[in-house]
């Protein structure tokens, strides 16, 4: 169930904010804020030879909960298997209601999606987009 506070006779939003911080021992201005992202740096050469350890490792960090950046800058290889882990996670986190995106794609991640008619742009945006 969802609940507005609007037509409560609450003060204007600023004095608003000021009576939700302090009855809910908020401090002021953070109200609206948005929960961290955790961001993770992920290495190595990813291919069909070590896909199952990788996809382990990567849906261990879905599992774990909360939105996620990962940053794929350090990736050495990619092969279509492993870029297949890569949209298979995004399709997860999403259905998981987590955000989840990838940063700082390498040459070797562009390159394969590329040979494969693929938009690498797609993963650098959020999961909630329904990749």
């Amino acid at each position: 169930m969802v609940y507005s506070i609007a037509g409560l006779g609450l003060p204007s939003r600023g004095r608003r904010e000021r009576y939700l911080s302090s009855a809910l021992k908020i401090p002021p201005g953070t109200a609206d804020t948005k929960p961290v992202e955790r961001s993770e740096k992920i290495s190595g050469e990813w291919n069909i030879a070590n896909a199952e350890e990788l996809r382990d490792q990567l849906s261990a960090l879905v599992e774990s909960g909360g939105d996620l950046v990962l940053d794929l800058s350090a990736v050495a290889s990619c092969d279509t298997a492993a870029l297949q882990l890569l949209y298979s996670l995004r399709r997860t986190a999403a259905e998981r209601g987590l955000r989840l995106r990838f940063q700082d794609l390498p040459p070797a991640i562009l390159d394969t999606a590329q040979a494969l008619g693929l938009n690498p742009a797609e993963l650098t945006e959020g999961a909630a987009d329904g990749l």
